[in-house]
């Protein structure tokens, strides 16, 4: 893999036949439906029955050049060195904040874009209104890093951290190896006791813990104060609990959706550039036809 994480793929677009037999092969795209968001879970289960490719996201006259472009996980200096590299994209200000797309170009983003920078929200912004701009030529292929994120929108809450279930529960988070995990009550036994409990606590438990993701607590409290011009000492903790709620809650309207989950709408779980299929973590015989939380082998996803 280049050291850029850039890769230039030449391999020509798709015939309408190809694209004709895609469409058919996937299941009916389900839209969000926003009415069902009143509840977080009611909300979490329609988003995710919304992650397959639309007819907007495949086009039968492809640009012949693909920029490829992965894990960027927050690090937004090495972002903007992979965009200074590139032939595809470049910065139309000198603040470094507004994307442009050559002529001829796709570009896809293989996903995981937060967590290990400081720049997750910066990044989100940048590139949710570059998928706007080019919305059939910019592809945000989706990660675990990113789609984990809409567990702030049931997990982190008041009412969430205070349910027994949550405080007692000693299988979660039941996707760590057992010898390797730290359920929330041992947490904060370690903190001095049950009455450690807290949404600050409970996230940067979740960050540490459930999402590899130490540190990231402190690197957004640096990310804030860096977009605020201020001190880190200046940024309090519950600022940092409430960036992480706000990136997940959904407003009044679309546009006022939190920044990762407008990017989540984005999004999609894969993409073809002509015969080549981009997704996150890859396909192998072990995934291929699983589904969370059942057994067997599902048919059509």
């Amino acid at each position: 893999q280049p050291s850029t994480k850039e890769q230039i793929c030449d391999t020509g677009s798709g015939s309408g036949t190809e694209m004709s037999s895609f469409r058919k092969a996937t299941t009916t795209r389900i839209s969000l439906i926003r009415s069902l968001t009143d509840t977080p879970r009611a909300f979490v289960a329609t988003f995710l029955s919304d992650m397959l490719l639309d007819d907007t996201q495949i086009s039968t006259e492809e640009p012949r050049k693909c920029a490829f472009i992965t894990d960027i996980e927050g690090n937004l200096d090495y972002f903007r060195r992979c965009v200074e590299m590139s032939e595809a994209l470049s910065y139309q200000d000198s603040a470094r904040m507004k994307l442009t797309l050559a002529p001829d170009y796709k570009v896809v983003f293989g996903g995981d874009i937060c967590d290990k920078g400081i720049g997750d929200i910066r990044i989100m912004q940048q590139l949710v209104v570059l998928k706007d701009m080019y919305p059939t030529q910019v592809h945000l292929v989706m990660g675990n890093r990113d789609i984990n994120k809409l567990r702030m929108s049931t997990e982190l809450t008041e009412e969430a951290i205070n349910t027994k279930e949550m405080l007692l529960d000693e299988s979660y988070p039941y996707w760590v190896p057992e010898q390797k995990r730290l359920p929330y009550r041992r947490y904060l036994e370690g903190l001095g006791g049950l009455q450690q409990n807290s949404l600050v606590n409970r996230l940067k438990w979740m960050l540490e813990h459930t999402m590899g993701a130490d540190g990231a607590f402190e690197r957004r409290r640096t990310e804030l104060a860096e977009m605020s011009s201020v001190r880190e000492a200046d940024v309090p903790d519950d600022a940092v609990v409430e960036s992480y709620q706000a990136q997940v809650r959904v407003g009044l309207t679309e546009a006022q959706d939190g920044m990762m989950l407008q990017y989540l709408k984005r999004g999609q779980l894969a993409c073809f550039h002509g015969s080549t299929l981009f997704v996150h973590g890859g396909v192998s015989d072990d995934n291929v036809g699983t589904v969370p939380g059942q057994t067997g082998r599902a048919e059509n996803a």
